[in-house]
């Protein structure tokens, strides 16, 4: 129920602390994001207490077990206005005479914005005043604006007070609300909800409308001039009856291309966020059984997809428009028989279709392939070189190339038939359909202006379908390809009640107490494309505060065990435990919050960013100016202060990437030992990271480790 309230009362309209989950919850059914049927979670004490880093940590993983998603935001006064406006479904966290209230957006407009309130009633403010109503909560000061400057300026006294407070909000427009979270579908929610919270049905409905209603004016326009052709009735009136159906096309062709931009800015971006969230939710396992070149043909795909499938589909709709269109003059026509011969001409031409589609596909799975035997060849030339007999560095590139051209050959051609026959052939058919009606018929003006448009229409529907045909094929193919990437975004993460994603220094003493904190019983893990088994733990204990190395020579699975601890690779059977809880009961972000672990030099990675946020990427972002200090602490306790004082930047240095400041590999490695530690958590593991250190970094690193670790792991042969 939309009502007014007056905006002074706002313990009728903000959510205290303590109902902050009924809050989330409530939001989202509100929004339509349908959250998980469970109760709402409620906010222990100890997070309370506990500070604004822990309450984030619990927000997070509220929103996961409701099967919502949050982003923390930073929101100046600046754009506040415009958050208000579009920002919803959000959640303000307000401080109000000292204590803390949330304020939850459900949606805005151009001038309102509606809240939801503890009672479940959606209350609507003007923006401005909500605008006001904050600055003023923030501290958006009058004193300092004195009576001599609005002497000086001119300003009346009575309105000097509008004045000051005005001075005020617009020197404070660059601070910010403490904190602000928008609420959104989580990356695993089925696609078409994606597409439908995005709009897209709506607007493609309207683009379906739009460029409907122009075609039918566009029909309707001729067939109005040639009825009065054949009729002998072409006077003035009827050709401006004509120009102005014409001249009505402008305004709904406008309406469907803005239709078309907003259905293409809408899938492009869903599209984005998929392939992106599929890569993140891709196992370990799954990158390793591709190769470089098979990595590349993904990307190029993935980006083949997204640049031809929207013209493509838009071509295939328009068409589809029209062809529709065309089926209803012919059936609307004397010579009915039209309709049904098109409608039996559209049959072999789909099966055509569909068998120009499967030669495509092998096609491009040949030069997906020819692409990954490039690119690994050139990854592996100096050992080609060195290992393989001349005479055979060419025998694999010549069959490819050899196979390649008969695809392309065998695919153009029956390209060239299908985008020809299809259209040529049905005007042809479409013609020597007309005979019966003349032969047998005495075919009225109405009939024959029917029957040609109805023909015309289907041949220029099939002709423009045609120019279309090729980017539909790849985009088709690109879709299979990268169909592993989408499903993979679909995976539902393991979430855990919030009460157990907290960090472990929120652990209570109960559990703290226990000697034993990490353990595992007849684990066994096998790799899935050998099915071989690789690591067999029959049983282990590990108690807090011990230091253990595990030493091996290669192969021997120690990497597969680290990898086992950190959550990064699952058991087929067998139990892991952490406090004697398991991965399923504490959730990815509970296990991975306690087990933190830097693994092997090549496969870790410096992320092109800064320094500081290759340190603190497994914390938060934003850091607040403690988190800097504590990483620029560690990076000395590490030996990196040459490092620090070299960067013109220091912690803010870009590094990685192309263009980003380039470290050794003793620096990345004390690089990656710093993020490990500055997760605080629980275990360490640390995966050949001293490899690469001389003996002084060495005593210097593993200094640091031994003092800021509770609980130790480290790899190393022997």
């Amino acid at each position: 129920m939309n009502v007014t309230l007056a905006i002074n009362n706002y313990r009728e309209w903000t959510w205290p602390l303590e109902k902050l989950g009924d809050c989330m919850e409530m939001m989202a059914r509100e929004s339509g994001l349908a959250p998980k049927l469970v109760q709402a979670p409620h906010m222990p004490l100890s997070v309370v207490e506990a500070g604004r880093e822990s309450r984030d940590r619990w927000v997070e993983g509220a929103a996961r077990w409701l099967r919502v998603e949050t982003e923390a935001v930073s929101v100046t006064f600046h754009h506040l206005h415009a958050f208000l406006r579009n920002g919803g479904p959000a959640i303000i966290e307000l401080e109000i005479k000292g204590g803390i209230r949330y304020l939850a957006v459900a949606a805005g407009n151009g001038r309102n914005v509606s809240v939801l309130g503890p009672n479940a009633q959606v209350l609507r403010f003007p923006i401005q005043r909500m605008v006001a109503w904050l600055q003023d909560l923030h501290g958006a000061s009058t004193a300092e604006f004195g009576d001599d400057l609005f002497e000086v300026v001119g300003i009346h006294a009575a309105k000097r007070d509008q004045a000051r407070a005005r001075l005020a909000r617009v020197g404070m427009a660059h601070q910010s609300l403490p904190r602000a979270w928008m609420l959104r579908l989580p990356a695993h929610a089925p696609l078409w909800k994606h597409l439908r919270h995005a709009r897209l049905w709506h607007h493609a409905g309207a683009l379906l409308l739009f460029y409907t209603i122009a075609h039918l004016l566009f029909v309707g326009s001729w067939w109005v001039l040639i009825q009065a052709v054949l009729n002998g009735r072409l006077d003035s009136g009827t050709v401006l009856a004509w120009v102005f159906m014409l001249f009505s096309i402008i305004p709904f062709t406008m309406l469907a291309g803005w239709a078309q931009g907003m259905v293409s800015l809408g899938l492009g971006g869903v599209f984005k966020e998929r392939l992106l969230r599929g890569i993140q939710r891709l196992e370990p396992e799954e990158i390793r059984g591709r190769g470089w070149g098979q990595l590349l043909g993904l990307v190029l795909e993935s980006r083949t997809f997204e640049s031809l499938s929207l013209n493509a589909g838009f071509a295939a709709l328009f068409s589809l428009v029209e062809l529709g269109i065309a089926l209803f003059l012919l059936f609307r026509a004397d010579a009915w028989w039209l309709g049904w011969l098109l409608v039996l001409w559209l049959i072999p031409i789909s099966f055509f279709f569909a068998n120009f589609a499967n030669r495509w596909q092998r096609w491009t799975d040949m030069r997906l392939q020819m692409t990954n035997d490039l690119v690994e060849s050139i990854n592996g030339h100096p050992t080609r070189l060195a290992q393989e007999s001349r005479r055979h560095w060419h025998v694999d590139e010549d069959w490819s190339l050899s196979r390649y051209f008969q695809l392309s050959l065998n695919m153009e051609l029956h390209g060239y038939l299908l985008m020809n026959f299809s259209s040529r052939g049905w005007l042809v058919l479409g013609v020597l359909g007309l005979a019966p009606l003349y032969a047998w018929y005495a075919p009225t003006a109405e009939a024959v202006v029917f029957s040609l448009g109805g023909i015309m229409l289907a041949f220029r529907a099939l002709f423009k379908q045609r120019n279309g045909f090729l980017s539909l094929v790849s985009a088709l193919n690109a879709w299979q390809n990268t169909l592993p990437l989408v499903r993979a975004a679909g995976r539902t993460p393991v979430v855990s009640h919030p009460s157990r994603d907290l960090s472990p220094l929120d652990l209570n003493d109960s559990i703290r107490s226990r000697s034993v904190l990490l353990e595992a019983h007849d684990v066994v893990f096998r790799y899935s494309r050998t099915g071989q088994t690789m690591l067999r733990i029959p049983h282990f204990r590990i108690h807090e505060g011990d230091r253990v190395l595990i030493e091996g020579p290669s192969g021997s699975g120690k990497s597969t065990f680290a990898a086992l601890m950190m959550g990064l690779r699952f058991p087929e059977s067998g139990l892991l435990l952490i406090h004697g809880l398991d991965y399923h009961t504490l959730g990815d972000l509970g296990w991975r919050a306690r087990v933190a672990g830097a693994p092997q030099y090549h496969v870790n990675h410096l992320f092109s960013g800064s320094l500081a946020y290759n340190l603190l990427m497994g914390r938060q972002w934003p850091p607040l100016a403690e988190d800097l200090a504590e990483a620029e602490e560690i990076c000395e306790e590490l030996g990196l202060r040459p490092l620090l004082s070299r960067m013109p930047a220091g912690l803010m240095q870009l590094v990685g990437g192309n263009g980003g400041w380039r470290l050794s590999h003793g620096e990345a490695s004390r690089v990656f030992i710093a993020r490990a530690l500055l997760q605080n958590a629980e275990v360490l593991i640390l995966d050949e990271s001293f490899a690469a250190l001389d003996p002084e970094t060495l005593s210097q690193a593993m200094s640091c480790v031994f003092r800021r670790a509770r609980t130790l792991i480290v790899i190393a042969h022997p």
